[in-house]
């Protein structure tokens, strides 16, 4: 008897402790709602568009660079642990079908897409430790659409 019940209060005691320092996901915040290095213009009637014949409806934001152009959007997350996530492609009404999504963490690169005209959409979710500045590069006819993030916290936060 006293077996299991010590056994019980110490499968029970792990359990909360794994419970109080395993970080949890947050709501979904849009990532645009934050403060950027510019003032980036958001179409309240975003435009759909289409990417492999497949019909894309933005819904929260929309972001893009046109041809040989480079938007750099760059945002402040004063160490967090974040979760991001994004949608991306090459619409198939592009002048030219060739671009790159660039994000970099505190100037380290952590992801690097390139796409072509056989490239469909493509979602992504990342997760990144202690970021201090989010850095999006797009290059080409590449558009990025609902972008949020989710910060990563513990349960008493």
């Amino acid at each position: 008897m006293t077996v299991v019940i010590l056994s019980i209060g110490v499968i029970g005691f792990s359990e909360l402790l794994n419970k109080s320092f395993t970080k949890k996901e947050g709501t979904a915040i849009v990532l645009n709602e934050l403060v950027s290095n510019r003032n980036v213009p958001m179409d309240k009637d975003l435009q759909s568009f289409k990417i492999g014949l497949k019909k894309i409806e933005p819904k929260i934001n929309l972001y893009g660079s046109e041809s040989d152009s480079v938007e750099i959007f760059t945002y402040l997350f004063d160490g967090k642990d974040i979760i991001l996530s994004l949608n991306y492609g090459i619409p198939d009404n592009a002048n030219e079908y060739n671009g790159k999504v660039i994000i970099l963490v505190d100037g380290i690169e952590v992801s690097n897409s390139s796409m072509d005209k056989e490239s469909g959409p493509h979602s992504s979710e990342i997760l990144m430790d202690k970021v201090s500045e989010l850095k999006i590069t797009i290059t080409g006819n590449v558009k990025l659409w609902d972008v949020t993030f989710k910060e990563m916290n513990y349960w008493w936060n």
